[in-house]
């Protein structure tokens, strides 16, 4: 989620904080910048954002509010094909998404869940392809991303394939 706020008189940097209500904060360095790309923000949450001003090493004005994430749905539908070390997958539009990101996690066979996931691919649209994948089981995800912020997940955001090698 990206956070902008307007010049303070004299300040040379901002540093910009974030935190759960009541949690603990985490500071970002200090940067001249009028804005600072919050990661790791969960869809839906609430957080209290801060910005303090500084000219050099004194502090400045600092400010703080609270912010809502945009809740951004799950990927549904999710259908894959995979041809000649080459997937393509693709699913339902969600809702107020920007753009999605493309998971894959490589298994022994499709009755295994993986436990770690790659990401292969962001800013992408609803389809993905992806080459040079070794042959072997692979789960696929598409994630909805909204203000850099991942939507949720449910039945039906993965699917299991079998990448072939290529026929020669």
């Amino acid at each position: 989620m990206h956070v902008t706020w307007s010049a303070a008189l004299a300040a040379t940097a901002y540093t910009t904080g974030v935190s759960r209500p009541g949690g603990t904060w985490t500071w970002l360095p200090p940067r001249a910048a009028l804005g600072a790309t919050l990661t790791g923000l969960r869809s839906g949450r609430t957080y209290q954002v801060a910005v303090r001003a500084r000219n050099g090493s004194i502090p400045g004005v600092s400010a703080r509010v609270r912010v809502q994430v945009p809740r951004v749905g799950p990927v549904r539908h999710v259908t894959a094909r995979a041809r000649a070390r080459r997937v393509m997958v693709s699913g339902r539009a969600v809702a107020y998404a920007q753009r999605y990101r493309f998971y894959t996690a490589r298994v022994p066979s499709c009755r295994v869940r993986p436990a770690t996931w790659r990401l292969r691919g962001r800013g992408l649209s609803r389809t993905a392809v992806h080459r040079s994948f070794e042959p072997g089981a692979r789960w696929v995800r598409l994630v909805a991303v909204r203000d850099g912020v991942e939507g949720t997940l449910a039945h039906g955001s993965s699917r299991c394939i079998s990448v072939s090698a290529p026929r020669r």
